[in-house]
């Protein structure tokens, strides 16, 4: 990798393109409100369930799908072309 500048340019692109797009995401993320970004961290990198992430937030399942819902609606709003 390190003799081979085509190999050595491609990966420096493709680590660019990951930060670059973690660093959307975590931005988007502080966009969210308190109890949207704990159903995020829950379900979406946590990998709980709606119904898991309700009981551990304390809230009603209808009240997570509904923090879902907006939390999905922000995200299209926020990245669709």
């Amino acid at each position: 990798l390190d003799r081979d500048p085509v190999m050595a340019a491609a990966w420096y692109r493709t680590h660019e393109t990951q930060d670059t797009q973690r660093d959307l995401v975590r931005d988007f993320v502080c966009t969210l409100s308190e109890r949207q970004q704990e159903l995020y961290r829950l379900v979406y990198i946590q990998g709980f369930s709606i119904n898991e992430a309700a009981e551990a937030m304390g809230v009603t399942h209808q009240r997570a799908t509904t923090l879902n819902k907006q939390l999905m609606a922000n995200l299209m709003k926020r990245f669709q072309k």
